[in-house]
């Protein structure tokens, strides 16, 4: 192979890289925004994994999901049935064993937090600037860690890990 037809054949490999670059910048990124606040627990039965979402937002309410026999999706239980017996085994296993249970809580917003300092700011005999550094400290607590795509082979995750790590340092810079 001569060293114009390398060059081609690494030409065409580079086009083919741009293009599915392009491809996934079309493809548009879901907005997540937690909008309730509440716990996920996972629950096996039937050597089945399900997964119970308990929200607080106003009233609260429950969400049971299973995931599909190739454990890659999950699947909303609707039949009232299956709903009633699970509520049931988890009351049990819960009120059993409170630990047993795979358990995670949202964090609180960004208003909690503010409001939390706004709390002590009053109660405290700090400078202002101490106060102020305080909160900034408490907001750079509250705020995601750093993601890493280390292991992933997948160039769309790469990107969407840098960018949003790049976003988290443009935050951080921001509050000083």
């Amino acid at each position: 192979m001569t060293e114009l037809e390398e060059l081609k054949a690494q030409l065409k490999i580079i086009e083919k890289k741009v293009a599915l670059l392009e491809e996934i910048e079309k493809t548009p990124i879901p907005k997540m925004e937690l909008l309730k606040d509440g716990s996920v627990y996972c629950v096996e039965y039937n050597n089945k994994k399900y997964y119970c979402m308990r929200y607080r937002h106003g009233n609260e309410w429950v969400k049971w999901w299973r995931e599909n026999d190739e454990g890659t999706q999950l699947t909303r239980v609707d039949d009232p049935e299956t709903f009633r017996l699970l509520e049931q085994m988890f009351a049990a296993d819960i009120s059993a064993n409170p630990e047993s249970s795979f358990k995670f809580t949202f964090g609180p917003t960004l208003y909690d937090v503010i409001e939390d300092w706004w709390s002590d700011v009053f109660t405290s005999t700090e400078e202002m600037e101490t106060c102020i550094k305080d909160l900034v400290e408490r907001i750079w607590k509250w705020m995601p860690s750093y993601q890493s795509a280390e292991g992933s082979q997948c160039i769309g995750v790469e990107e969407l890990v840098t960018g949003f790590n790049d976003c988290l340092d443009k935050i951080r810079r921001k509050l000083g």
